[in-house]
């Protein structure tokens, strides 16, 4: 049994594509651009820090120059002067009979979220905690986020969260199975029978972009994202013989991104077609025409080349789990079998937004939208990365690529703070945007 990676039509192609209107609520494409912009490389640098991160994955500009970095690397959260120089620490790791004053980094990676002005929240996952931080750096209150268990995928996507026009926290759904609370260790046949009845996740074709009040706690629904799916299905060798379970990953699925721009607007970005569903801040809803995108045309080596990455990345993963799993979970992992797809079957174009792209708001409302994605970037991780920008019109304004080696971990205005490896550990540095 095998299942299509991609059950549509090919992608059309052409040097310049202004994708289908189809899905986009009839729009035309007639106001993009009939040449996409070149691209412009971001090589001016402004600042760098006096001294070296261990892992950043989140900088906050304030009004003042100032900057807030996330270090869970280092298990640090700092203020840095406009310079980038001077610095203050805000929470860190140090024990609690040696602290003088500030708030403990604990053992799991925190985020920041930027908030009403220049406050800024620290969303703790362990403790499910919220802490607001004012524009000097103290933290005057501490709450939890308007569903407290919802601080762990909250702490994970972090970057695109933000507030919508009414001040209610946007976040993603984390869409997982409750989990299994875990029983003693059981035979080989029982384990095997829990395999076949029993998949401990069940799979999703989309996640509920979520808004919530911090007051009230209340929950709705701004709308939903495509994400991967992987289908599985048991299987049995006659009435009573061995059972196993068939897994059927998608290398290229078509998947949605979403962002949450300054002024309170969502953004769904779609990749049935490269167009935008808006949220805007009154709680109205448009869409905008499919963006402007170069296709590249996936060679038979390419398609190749995707499917041994992808299997090779799900042999890592499926090691690393046999090798901390207990009895029961190890039989249920040794009675899965993964089917992957024919080359053939991969589409003959790459998509406009693959699983794992940036997406995120630059502190003037555009949307940095990252192209060629995991699948299609090479293996080498100095790699430049590249980005569509579009405005909140959906049209594409800019291509911007950024230095070799370098990660995009904030905005500021009119600049980026990127950081790469360096010596001493990661160095962060501000760049104009050019």
């Amino acid at each position: 049994m095998r299942t299509s990676v991609m059950p549509r039509a090919a992608i059309g192609m052409s040097v310049l594509c202004i994708a289908s209107t189809r899905g986009a609520r009839g729009l035309s494409a007639a106001s993009q651009p009939t040449v996409l912009p070149p691209i412009r490389e971001v090589t001016q640098r402004v600042a760098v820090a006096a001294e070296a991160f261990t892992f950043v994955t989140g900088v906050r500009q304030l009004r003042d120059g100032q900057v807030i970095v996330n270090d869970p690397g280092g298990r640090r959260l700092v203020l840095l002067d406009s310079s980038l120089h001077e610095t203050r620490v805000l929470m860190d790791s140090v024990p609690a009979i040696y602290r003088t004053s500030g708030w403990p980094y604990d053992r799991q990676a925190g985020a920041i979220v930027a908030y009403r002005g220049d406050t800024t929240l620290f969303v703790d996952p362990i403790v499910r905690r919220v802490l607001v931080i004012d524009p000097s750096g103290t933290v005057v209150r501490s709450t939890t986020a308007p569903r407290p268990g919802d601080a762990l995928p909250i702490a994970d996507d972090a970057a695109r969260v933000g507030l919508d026009g009414q001040g209610r926290l946007v976040y993603r759904s984390d869409g997982r199975a409750a989990p299994n609370r875990g029983s003693a260790p059981v035979s080989p046949a029982v384990a095997d029978a829990k395999a076949m009845s029993l998949l401990r996740t069940a799979p999703h074709d989309s996640l509920a972009i979520l808004r919530g009040e911090f007051a009230t706690g209340l929950i709705d629904t701004a709308g939903f994202i495509a994400v991967s799916e992987q289908h599985e299905a048991p299987v049995r060798n006659g009435p009573s013989g061995p059972g196993w379970i068939e897994r059927y990953p998608s290398p290229l699925p078509i998947v949605d991104a979403w962002a949450v721009t300054g002024d309170g607007s969502i953004a769904f970005v779609r990749g049935q077609d490269y167009h935008i569903d808006w949220v805007n801040p009154d709680g109205s809803h448009r869409s905008t025409p499919p963006i402007a995108h170069e296709w590249h045309r996936l060679s038979d080596s390419e398609k190749t080349s995707i499917l041994d990455s992808s299997r090779h990345a799900a042999d890592s993963v499926r090691r690393r789990m046999m090798a901390i799993s207990t009895p029961p979970q190890l039989v249920i992992l040794q009675a899965t079998t993964v089917v992957w797809p024919d080359a053939s079957e991969l589409p003959e174009a790459m998509p406009a937004l693959v699983e794992g792209v940036i997406v995120r708001a630059d502190a003037d409302g555009n949307l940095w939208i990252q192209q060629g994605g995991p699948p299609y970037a090479s293996a080498d991780s100095t790699s430049p990365l590249a980005f569509d920008v579009v405005n909140r019109n959906g049209m594409l304004s800019d291509r911007v690529q950024l230095p070799p080696g370098a990660a995009l971990v904030g905005f500021g205005r009119g600049v980026v703070y990127l950081t790469s490896r360096g010596g001493a550990g990661m160095i962060l540095a501000e760049y104009r945007v050019p």
